[in-house]
């Protein structure tokens, strides 16, 4: 069977606009749904609020309306408009409980704002187009904030439906006995068609909080967010019939994106009801433990009864699906273990072979433990405009956790815009200041409710605190513009200047102030107290830069008076420079090479190192280490057993070996021992055998800074009261001239 529809509603910009002949529309075509689109040149006359109809008189008279009600906009089907006079559908919004309706008018795309909220009309096809499922629209309204604050939103449409060429209608209740999902109108003149509006637990559809239909009564109540009475039946009265629905109170976030609210409208011959899933959640808990086994038990209704449906369902990312469902028995999936943390998806929906699929159900099951909120300070008994609460505390949670506050039972905000307390497992200090939207709070007593919240949504406990919002003079105070350096370095002066104010005469006030040294725990400073003379006064504050990290820092100021009332914490922020920190070059080990390059005999040396630091502060505040390092390197070379000295020996100075102290094999029977230190090398001969050591120390490099230049420069007195006081090249001052000059013969020749 070929099924048309026209819509009547906002351009789109997936569509390709024709013309169309006689008609004072744009036609639309949507290739994608498959349907026509109309959408008015210049509205329609109750876009005017000006309607031409005819009098009992046989004339025509204008009949003017107040202009509330618009057209956003209408369903042509098989050539016959579904409402009287192209009338279409009226909805409006409004905001906060205001009390002002916002019609969302086709003439403006079908589109409205007000009071920080968008809402848009959106019409698709939400099934395959092919045979009875072609027969289904899904009408949505699509709300979003505007204004970056959350913001309470009301829908509701209404619309004088028409069926075929008859105004009136026959309605009952849609869905299996005691459901009433939604509404059923049937034609009266016997031409089978239907007009069929699922309004819960259907594709698409957030359910809605308001359904009414009945008697039409001239526009003078279109039952906007009105129910129809519990004891009222199927409306069957044979005369002109109307219908409104509509969502109230719904809670709109701006982080939430576009929400849709949204119903499923059938129409034509025969119209197939879709399937319907149900979740039995009777055993379902909050929260689960590691390795917890869950069982899901899952009803399918098909109220036709004539095609088979399949149960598709999916958990964790796999899927599964029961085939051949029977209508109403219970199918269990079974012995689901879940893992040991985190979030388990699972969502399930039937479609039968008519390709209509039922509303899809969600549902995460977690594997989490609760953070715990702890709050340590007391908050502020009283609030007033430009005021802030402050509070300390700390919170535990297994991963990270965000703070957030309500003010009775209006929305939740977050604190410090949803910063995240690291926690993994330990508990996380912090201090955090927030003020209140105090748009449409009445001054008296309210209460302040403060939890934290995990990536999951799992809410610690709640902190309740009763305050009074009231109409008073807090005090004030600012930091005065001037030219502030925004770099300081260690042991340097901030200069800031203060302005304060306290209105009330008679007040004490007392200015405190948090340095960035400050813990998140600990308590404000108190800087300076007086009592209040009603006039506006400044102080100067000094701050002298401690050893701090290098990067970003702030002092914060406030002021408090005895009233309990305080200014905001006002902010200094300033960076924390170093100055750059020279370091001594540490010598290199040195390399011994052997003097006599055919000498093959055999080889030994060591390494001696000696060092003593002490703990300094450096240019930055910051621990220092300053070090003497002393190193000794020794080299030996030998092909002969090493003669061990007597008295006599060395009384006189020889360690000759037989033969004769002049032959060429005397030159490599040698004992060459090699020192060094500090980079400088020394040799000295000795008769017989040699052993020349050399010991040297020297200081790690100190630097003083020099401002002219604006660098570090080695201080020249440091290396020089440092030198090795063993050695010196004046020979006169070698303390070991005498010990080896008794046959300086003998010493002369030992180099040749």
């Amino acid at each position: 069977m070929l099924v048309s529809f026209l819509i009547y509603l906002s351009r789109s910009k997936e569509i390709t606009i024709v013309s169309e002949t006689g008609l004072n529309f744009n036609q639309v075509y949507n290739a994608t749904a498959g349907f026509y689109v109309y959408y008015p040149n210049s509205g329609n006359c109750w876009d005017r609020g000006i309607c031409v109809i005819k009098n009992v008189y046989g004339g025509t008279i204008p009949y003017r309306w107040s202009g509330t009600f618009k057209t956003d906009f209408d369903i042509l089907y098989n050539g016959e408009w579904t409402t009287y006079r192209r009338t279409g559908w009226w909805p409006v919004f409004e905001v906060d409980n205001n009390g002002v309706q916002i019609p969302i008018q086709g003439v403006f795309g079908g589109v409205a704002k007000s009071s920080g909220v968008q809402v848009r009309t959106k019409v698709s096809k939400p099934f395959e187009d092919l045979g009875r499922a072609s027969n289904f629209l899904l009408i949505e309204f699509m709300a979003k904030c505007i204004d970056g604050y959350p913001h309470k939103i009301s829908i509701a449409t209404y619309a004088d439906i028409m069926i075929r060429a008859s105004d009136n209608a026959d309605i009952v209740w849609y869905g299996e006995p005691g459901q009433k999902r939604g509404f059923t109108m049937y034609d009266i003149m016997n031409t089978g068609r239907i007009f069929t509006v699922i309004t819960r637990q259907a594709y698409g559809v957030n359910d809605v909080d308001n359904l009414w239909f009945g008697n039409w009564d001239w526009r003078g109540n279109l039952h906007y967010w009105e129910d129809r009475r519990p004891n009222e039946g199927n409306f069957t009265n044979h005369i002109d019939s109307a219908f409104s629905l509509g969502w109230k109170n719904r809670d709109l976030y701006p982080d939430n994106g576009e929400v849709s609210f949204g119903v499923l409208l059938g129409l034509g011959k025969g119209i197939v009801k879709p399937p319907r899933v149900e979740v039995d959640e009777t055993n379902f808990k909050h929260l689960y433990k590691p390795k917890e086994k869950i069982s899901i038990d899952i009803k399918v209704y098909d109220e036709d009864r004539l095609y088979n449906s399949t149960l598709y369902y999916n958990f964790n990312g796999k899927n599964n699906n029961f085939t051949n469902v029977t209508y109403g028995k219970t199918y269990t999936i079974n012995n689901i273990t879940l893992g040991t943390t985190g979030r388990y998806s699972f969502y399930c929906y039937a479609k039968d072979t008519a390709d209509l699929v039922s509303n899809n159900y969600t549902r995460d099951f977690l594997v989490d433990e609760a953070p715990i909120l702890t709050i340590l300070n007391g908050l502020a008994e009283k609030y007033t405009d430009s005021a802030s609460f402050i509070v300390q505390g700390k919170v535990w949670d297994d991963t990270w956790a965000e703070l957030k506050f309500r003010v009775d039972n209006s929305f939740y905000f977050r604190i410090d815009n949803g910063s995240r307390l690291n926690c993994y497992r330990s508990e996380k200090p912090f201090l955090k200041e927030f003020s209140l939207r105090t748009e449409g709070v009445p001054y008296g007593w309210h209460r302040l409710y403060i939890w934290a919240e995990d990536e999951y949504g799992i809410k610690s406990n709640e902190y309740e605190h009763r305050f009074e919002y009231v109409k008073m003079n807090p005090p004030s105070l600012e930091i005065v513009p001037n030219n502030y350096p925004t770099e300081y370095y260690y042991d340097r002066e901030i200069e800031i200047e203060l302005a304060y104010y306290d209105k009330d005469v008679g007040d004490t006030y007392t200015i405190f102030y948090r340095p960035p040294t400050l813990g998140d725990l600990e308590s404000d400073i108190q800087l300076y107290s007086n009592v209040s003379d009603g006039q506006r006064r400044k102080m100067n504050f000094t701050y002298k830069v401690p050893r701090l990290s290098e990067g970003s820092h702030f002092i914060k100021f406030i002021i408090k008076d005895d009233k309990g009332l305080s200014s905001p914490y006002k902010t200094f922020n300033f960076t924390m420079k170093y100055y750059p920190i020279a370091t001594a070059t540490i010598p290199e080990p040195w390399n011994p090479q052997t003097v006599d390059p055919s000498y093959t005999g055999a080889q030994t040396h060591s390494e001696t190192f000696f060092h003593s630091c002490t703990i300094v502060l450096d240019s930055n505040g910051n621990d220092a280490y300053s070090c003497t390092i002393t190193t000794t390197y020794i080299f030996v070379e030998t092909n002969a057993k090493t003669p061990t000295p007597s008295a006599s020996t060395i009384d006189n100075g020889a360690f000759i070996e037989s033969g004769g102290g002049k032959s060429n094999n005397k030159k490599k029977n040698i004992y060459l021992i090699i020192g060094v230190a500090a980079g400088i090398v020394a040799l000295a001969a000795i008769i017989a055998g040699i052993i020349i050591a050399k010991e040297a120390a020297k200081h790690a490099a100190e630097f003083e800074f020099d401002p002219e230049k604006g660098e570090f420069i080695e201080d020249p007195g440091v290396s020089q009261e440092n030198d090795n006081p063993i050695y010196d090249e004046n020979a006169n001052d070698d303390p070991f001239k005498n010990d080896f000059d008794e046959q300086p013969e003998e010493a002369s020749n030992l180099m040749e």
